[in-house]
């Protein structure tokens, strides 16, 4: 399960060192942004908040942007040698695509365009892998908005013919010849001068295109200088029998979750300072106590010699490859603990590798509470 070549290597460390800060900027701001929204509703004066408000967000956006450059670097890299596994499950196809296009409600309504989904006879179950779903509609979409300065972005969806159809048309820029003829060659920009409007790596249709050849799908895409821009997705999907589905708000934790960790008692293992910081300051505000230790040795004293046993464990992957017959150890003694393994970026199938090595749930980084909390609510 080791990197075994040197660009896996490097791309392991890169990719640690990355997205380790990145959590403690999208948690820290995450808390920020949700306190100073609180402090706002319940009336607190401050002259200051609406503008410190708005930094914050900057602070939180940015971030994800810088995320998800990141991710588009990996997933190229894992693209190119054929390393990338769908993770195929139960998935609400409307709610999904609602939520990629809620996500940019606020940036089209700064840029003055409309945005609107509409969709027909959709299922309410459908298998598809969920991540990667929402990964090509983050591209499509946000690439319509984004070179849309004026009219509209629309977004469509259909079950036909078992596939789910996505179309997405806008009234933006366009594209010429010469750019659609290039349009899923990786780093392609059609403006490469220093002074070009539009920023990004060109990464993200070419990550788009090899996804979506990957789940067996086709995209199609239509446009004309000027006028716009149209592009269909077809991927192949399998129709399943109809479940309840629940969402949650990326500021937002329902009173359930809070509940499931008030008085929880949590072991981090960890030795960055800033991460302790804010795993401390995250699980405070829910009530629940949160020791650090920087190596997984020390949870056995705790454990044996103190007499407080964890309900929770958290580990960083990358940091903890050894612990296997740790968790075997510990669990053979207090079989009630559960361990959330958080990191792991490069190997493929990340979760089934981390639920065979005896892990209860699994977070990547970088993660806000909401990731946290998906992860331990169910096991309780």
């Amino acid at each position: 399960m080791a990197p075994t070549t040197n660009e896996d290597m490097f791309l392991s460390i890169v990719s640690h060192e990355l997205r380790t800060p990145l959590t403690s900027i999208l948690g820290f701001s995450e808390m920020l942004l949700e306190k100073s929204i609180r402090n706002l509703q319940s009336g607190i004066p401050s002259s200051e908040m609406e503008k410190y408000i708005k930094h914050l967000q900057i602070v939180y956006d940015s971030s994800e942007l810088l995320l998800s450059t990141v991710n588009n670097i990996l997933d190229l890299v894992k693209a190119n040698d054929n390393r990338i596994s769908l993770v195929n499950a139960d998935d609400d196809p409307e709610q999904t695509i609602e939520s990629v296009v809620d996500s940019f409600a606020e940036i089209s309504k700064k840029k003055g365009i409309g945005l609107t989904f509409g969709y027909h006879s959709l299922p309410k179950t459908i298998k598809i892998d969920k991540m990667r779903l929402k990964q090509i509609l983050v591209n499509i979409i946000g690439n319509a908005i984004k070179f849309t300065n004026v009219g509209s972005v629309m977004v469509d969806a259909e079950i036909k013919n078992d596939s789910l159809i996505v179309l997405v048309r806008d009234t933006g820029i366009g594209m010429n010849q010469k750019t659609m003829d290039n349009l899923f060659k990786p780093f392609y920009q059609e403006d490469t001068t220093d002074t070009r409007k539009f920023c990004g790596l060109g990464l993200g249709l070419s990550i788009v295109k090899k996804l979506i050849d990957l789940m067996g799908g086709t995209i199609t895409v239509k446009s004309e200088k000027l006028i716009g821009t149209e592009v269909v997705l077809s991927i192949p999907i399998s129709l399943l029998t109809s479940c309840d589905f629940h969402s949650s708000n990326v500021l937002q934790i329902s009173q359930e979750i809070r509940m499931n960790l008030y008085k929880k008692k949590i072991i981090a293992i960890s030795s960055d300072a800033v991460e302790i910081e804010y795993l401390h300051s995250l699980f405070f505000n829910y009530g629940a106590d949160l020791r650090t230790v920087e190596t997984s040795a020390n949870i056995i004293s705790i454990a044996v010699v103190e007499g407080w046993v964890p309900d929770v464990v958290i580990m960083d992957f990358n940091e903890q490859l050894g612990s296997v017959e740790f968790i075997k150890l510990i669990k053979g003694e207090f079989r009630d603990i559960k361990f959330i393994v958080y990191s792991l970026e490069i190997l493929e199938n990340p979760k089934e590798i981390a639920k065979k090595m005896g892990f209860d749930g699994f977070v990547q980084k970088p993660c806000v509470s909401r990731d946290f909390f998906d992860a331990i609510s169910p096991l309780f």
